[in-house]
C-alpha cells in the first residue's frame, strides 16, 4: 500500500516536471512567433510584394527548363536535301539524323523514275541554313510508281482553247497538233485521237493520266498563225501559248544553272528557235530553251538589234533544227525504200502459187472449193483463166456439154 502511494506520487513528480518544461518551450515559441508576426505585421505590403516576386521567378525558372528539356533548346539539324532521292533513301537519312518522314501527296512526271521525291517542306536554302528540331516531320511530294487513270474527256467539236483548258484540267497533254482545212470549223476540233484511237461519243475511255492527246483542228481562212513572245515564261505557260497559237513544242532544253528538279519548275523561258511575230505555217515546232538567270533573261529581253549575238545565235538554232529534221525525214524514206525493196525481193524469191481453197479464194471466191475439186459442171458461170488452162486449152474453144432435156411426163431421179 505504502509502495504504491510512492509511486503515485513519483508519476504525479515527472508529469509536473513535463508540463513546465512544455510551458516553458511554449512560452519561448510563442515570443519567437510573436517577433515574427510583429515584423510581419509593421511591413506587410513588403513581405507580400517578396513573395509575389519570388513565387514568379520560381515560375519563369520552371517554365524555362521545363522548354528546355521538351523543345531541345541549342539541339537543332540542318535540314537536308531530299529531292531527287528515293523514298527509301531519304527515310534511311532521315532515321540517321532523327527525324520524320512524311508523304503527304503524290504525282506523276513521265521522265522522273517513281518513288523519286520531287519536293519537301522545310526545303532547304541557298541563302540561310534552314534547321529544325530532333524527331521533327518533314513533309515530302513523291513521284508516283504509276500514273493513276483518268477518264479522257471528249473535245471534239470545241474550240481549239476551250479543248486544251480542258484536257489540261484532266490531267492530259498535248502530243501534237495537226491543222486541216474545213469550210466552217475555223480553229475547231475536228478530230481527236489517243494511241492512233480516233474517240468519239460513244467512247468510254480511261487512259493514265498524264497521256499525250492528238488534236486535228480545222481552218478556213488563213494557214498561217503568228509566233507568240514566250521570253520569261515558266514551261507550262510557253507550252499554253504555243498551243493557243496553233504551233507544237518541239525541244525543251535547260542550261547549265538548271540543276535539279525544284530548278526546273522555276527555270523561265530565254530563247526560242521562231522569231517572235514570225508568221509561219500552222503546227509548226517551236524549241524552248530555259534558264534560272533572271539577269540573263533580262538583258535578252532589252535587245532590239537584229545583228546581235542573241540573234545570230536564234538563226543557227532554227538551221540546226531543220537540218535535223530534214535528216529525219531523210532516213525515214530510205529505211521505208529498203523495207518495200526487202519484200519485194523475197516474193521473187518464194512465188506462192494459189492452191487449195484458201488459195483459189482470191479468184474464184465462194466458188473456191469447187474449182479445187476439179468438178465444175454444175456451175457454167465459172471464170476460166490463163492460170488454169494450157496453151492447147487457150487456142481451142473450150466446148460445154450439151444436156437433154427431159420429157414433162418423165419423173426426175432423186
Amino acid at each position: 500500500m505504502k509502495k504504491s502511494k510512492k509511486m503515485k506520487n513519483n508519476e504525479d513528480a515527472s508529469q509536473a516536471s513535463r508540463t513546465e518544461k512544455e510551458m516553458a518551450y511554449d512560452a519561448e515559441n510563442g515570443s519567437q512567433q510573436s517577433v515574427w508576426k510583429r515584423i510581419y505585421a509593421k511591413a506587410m505590403v513588403t513581405w507580400n510584394i517578396i513573395f509575389i516576386a519570388l513565387f514568379g521567378v520560381l515560375l519563369v525558372l520552371g517554365v524555362y527548363w521545363g522548354l528546355m528539356l521538351g523543345t531541345r533548346h541549342n539541339k537543332t539539324i540542318p535540314v537536308p536535301n531530299f529531292i531527287e532521292m528515293s523514298l527509301p533513301d531519304a527515310r534511311k537519312l532521315a532515321e540517321e539524323l532523327d527525324l520524320e518522314i512524311v508523304v503527304r501527296d503524290s504525282v506523276y512526271e513521265y521522265d522522273i523514275a517513281g518513288g523519286t521525291v520531287i519536293d519537301q517542306m522545310p526545303a532547304p536554302s541557298t541563302i540561310r541554313e534552314v534547321t529544325v528540331k530532333p524527331d521533327r516531320k518533314i513533309y515530302l511530294t513523291v513521284n508516283a510508281y504509276s500514273r493513276r487513270m483518268v477518264k479522257m474527256p471528249l473535245v471534239d467539236r470545241k474550240s481549239l482553247r476551250q479543248a486544251i483548258n480542258e484536257l489540261e484540267r484532266a490531267g492530259f497533254n498535248i502530243d501534237k497538233l495537226d491543222f486541216k482545212y474545213h469550210s466552217s470549223a475555223e480553229d475547231f476540233v475536228i478530230q481527236q485521237r489517243v494511241n492512233g484511237n480516233i474517240l468519239t461519243k460513244t467512247s468510254n475511255l480511261s487512259m493514265p493520266y498524264g497521256t499525250g492527246v492528238t488534236l486535228t483542228v480545222g481552218y478556213r481562212a488563213k494557214p498561217n498563225t503568228t509566233v507568240p513572245q514566250l521570253m520569261g515564261m515558266r514551261l507550262q505557260q510557253a507550252k499554253n501559248a504555243l498551243w493557243t497559237s496553233g504551233l507544237n513544242v518541239n525541244k525543251i532544253v535547260y542550261d547549265e544553272t538548271v540543276t535539279d528538279l525544284k530548278s526546273r519548275r522555276l527555270a523561265r523561258v530565254y530563247m526560242q528557235t521562231q522569231p517572235v511575230k514570225k508568221s509561219v505555217s500552222r503546227g509548226t515546232k517551236v524549241s524552248i530553251y530555259l534558264t534560272c538567270d533572271d539577269k540573263l533573261i533580262d538583258s535578252l529581253s532589252k535587245i532590239k538589234d537584229k545583228k546581235s549575238q542573241y540573234y545570230i545565235e536564234q538563226e543557227r538554232l532554227m538551221k540546226q533544227e531543220a537540218d535535223e529534221e530534214q535528216r529525219l525525214k531523210e532516213e525515214e524514206e530510205a529505211r521505208l525504200r529498203e523495207e518495200e525493196e526487202r519484200l519485194k525481193a523475197e516474193a521473187e524469191a518464194n512465188p506462192v502459187e494459189p492452191t487449195g481453197p484458201n488459195g483459189l479464194e482470191e479468184i474464184y471466191g465462194e466458188d473456191a472449193e469447187i474449182v479445187a475439186s476439179g468438178d465444175t459442171s454444175e456451175r457454167e458461170d465459172i471464170p476460166i483463166t490463163v492460170a488454169d488452162t494450157t496453151k492447147s486449152e487457150i487456142a481451142a474453144p473450150v466446148e460445154q456439154p450439151v444436156q437433154q432435156e427431159r420429157p414433162a411426163s418423165e419423173p426426175k431421179a432423186e
